[in-house]
């Protein structure tokens, strides 16, 4: 993050360009909701995650899933600052897509060292 912001720091020393996310195009403005979920997206399919079932808003439950299977539930609350584990199980606890082989690659490629 403070290379970004030490390599994008010349285009946003302008008052009214000072959001965190440029496009990468000349003029470098800020970028878009729709430009930032198309880049969300772009780099969860390149993950391996099924973008037809993942959006650029669920990340967060995608993740957090992700997490809940190789960490205790604990460990996650504290990290998101809940205090009631009902939060995770209503709103992040999504089903694994076992189905996924670039899913399958990709843990068993990180787990390699484990």
């Amino acid at each position: 993050m403070k290379e970004y912001l030490n390599r994008t720091e010349i285009f946003r020393c302008e008052k009214e360009n000072r959001e965190l996310f440029l496009t990468t195009v000349k003029p470098y403005l800020p970028a878009s909701k729709s430009t930032i979920s198309r880049w969300i997206k772009t780099a969860l399919s390149k993950a391996g995650i099924d973008v037809n079932i993942y959006s650029a808003h669920s990340t967060r439950a995608a993740s957090t899933s992700a997490a809940a299977r190789i960490l205790p539930l604990t460990s996650i609350m504290k990290a998101a600052g809940w205090t009631n584990s009902r939060t995770f199980q209503r709103f992040y606890n999504v089903p694994n897509n076992d189905d996924n082989e670039a899913n399958d690659f990709a843990t068993t490629v990180l787990n390699l060292n484990s």
